[in-house]
C-alpha cells in the first residue's frame, strides 16, 4: 500500500509561519523545519539563526544556557563562508571583540538585525565603531553593558582624534547598561545619531566632565526613560543636575545604587526639593545605613509629594535596626503601599552597637 502524501507540505505559508511564529520552535525544531519541505527552507534559517550569541569560547554547558551561542571563530566562518545568510539574523549579541573586526574587515552587512547588544568587550575608535554601526541598517535597539573604550573623542582626546558625526538611515535607541566610559558615552550622546533610553552617569570625575554628561543627555530629555546615578561624592552644586532631571519628561525609573547615608543626605534633600512628577519608580541602595532614623523620615515625607510615584524600592544591608526603623519611620509611603523593602541575603547581619 503507498503511502498517502502528507497534507502539511500544502499548507499556507502565511499560516506556517503563524504557527512557528506561536511555537517559537528550539533549534532541534528549527533544523527539522528545515528538511520537511523545500519551501519551508527560508523559514527554518529564520528560525534557526534569528538570535545569535557570540562568545570567545562555547563549550557545551553554554549551549545549554542559550543553544544558538557561536563562538567568535565560527561567527568569522560564518560571515565569511555564507553572508546570504547574514540577513536571516535579527538578534545580535556580541561579548567578543572578534566579531567587530569581522564585520569591520569585511565590510559584511546584517540588515535584518533589530537589536544588537555589546557586552563586556572593547571599542577602540570612534570611526571604526562608526563604519560598524552603519552595517546594521534595520537597527533599532543598541544596548551597551560594561564596554570599556578607546581613542574616543573625550576631554582628554580631543587633539588625537577628529569627531565623528553618524547618520543612521533610521531612527533606532541606546541603552547603556551597568558600565561605559565616558568618551564612549558622550560619543553616543551627541554623536550616534541613537535616542537615549537608559544610562548611568557617575559624579567622581572632575566638575567639567560631568557637565559635558548633562549637555549630552539633554538632547535626550523627550526619550530618556532610566536613569541610574552613582553618587560616590557630593558635587559642589547639585543644581544643573536636579535641573536637568526636572525636564526629563519621559523619565520613569530613577535609581541611586550603592550610597552611603553621608553621600545620599544632601542629594535626596536636592531630589525632594526638585520634584520630579514623571518618575514612577524610585530605586535607593544604601550602603552604611548608620541607623540613621531622620534620613528615613526626610524620604518618607519627601516622596510621598511625588503624585506619580508607583514604587520605592529601598535596599539595604540585614540590619536588624535599620528593618524596625524602616517599618515605622516611612509611614506615609506604606500607607500609599508603594513602598518595597529589599536586603541583600548575601550581606552579613550588622547588629546595632550595645
Amino acid at each position: 500500500m503507498s503511502a498517502l502524501p502528507s497534507p502539511v507540505g500544502r499548507l499556507p505559508m502565511e499560516l506556517v509561519q503563524l504557527i512557528v511564529w506561536l511555537v517559537e520552535p528550539t533549534v532541534a525544531e528549527a533544523q527539522t523545519i528545515c528538511l520537511v519541505n523545500s519551501l519551508w527552507l527560508p523559514l527554518g534559517r529564520s528560525q534557526l539563526l534569528s538570535d545569535l550569541v557570540v562568545l570567545s569560547r562555547v563549550d557545551d554547558k553554554t549551549n545549554t544556557l542559550h543553544p544558538r551561542t557561536v563562538s567568535a571563530e565560527a561567527f568569522d566562518r560564518f560571515v565569511r563562508g555564507v553572508p546570504h545568510l547574514l540577513p536571516f539574523v535579527r538578534s545580535l549579541t556580541l561579548c567578543d571583540d572578534a566579531p567587530m573586526y569581522t564585520l569591520w574587515r569585511t565590510g559584511a552587512r546584517l540588515p535584518g538585525v533589530r537589536t544588537l547588544r555589546i557586552k563586556d568587550t572593547y571599542l577602540d575608535t570612534a570611526p571604526r565603531f562608526c563604519v560598524y554601526l552603519d552595517a546594521f541598517d534595520a537597527l533599532e535597539h543598541l544596548r551597551i553593558e560594561n564596554v570599556r573604550a578607546g581613542r574616543f573623542p573625550g576631554s582628554y582626546l580631543a587633539e588625537r582624534e577628529d569627531v565623528v558625526d553618524r547618520k543612521p538611515s533610521r531612527p533606532f535607541s541606546i541603552r547603556i547598561i551597568d558600565w561605559a566610559t565616558e568618551e564612549l558615552c558622550w560619543w553616543l550622546y551627541e554623536h550616534s545619531g541613537g535616542s537615549i533610553r537608559e544610562t548611568t552617569i557617575f559624579n567622581d570625575h572632575r566638575s567639567r566632565d560631568m557637565e559635558r554628561t548633562i549637555e549630552g543627555l539633554k538632547h535626550h530629555i523627550d526619550t530618556l526613560e532610566e536613569l541610574t546615578i552613582r553618587m560616590t561624592q557630593v558635587l559642589p552644586d547639585l543644581g544643573p543636575t536636579m535641573h536637568f532631571l526636572k525636564y526629563c519628561t519621559a523619565l520613569s525609573v530613577l535609581k541611586l545604587p550603592y550610597i552611603d547615608v553621608m553621600t545620599a543626605s544632601p542629594i535626596l534633600q536636592e531630589l525632594m526639593e526638585t520634584q520630579l512628577p514623571h518618575v514612577q519608580h524610585f530605586h535607593i541602595s544604601l550602603d552604611n545605613c548608620r541607623h540613621d532614623d531622620l534620613l528615613f523620615i526626610r524620604v518618607d515625607e519627601g516622596l510621598s509629594t511625588w503624585m506619580g510615584l508607583r514604587t520605592v524600592v529601598l535596599s539595604l544591608q540585614p540590619c536588624t535596626m535599620c528593618m524596625a526603623i524602616c517599618t515605622s519611620a516611612m509611614p506615609l509611603l506604606a500607607a500609599r503601599g508603594i513602598l518595597q523593602l529589599q536586603y541583600d541575603p548575601s550581606a552579613p547581619v550588622i547588629e546595632p552597637p550595645s
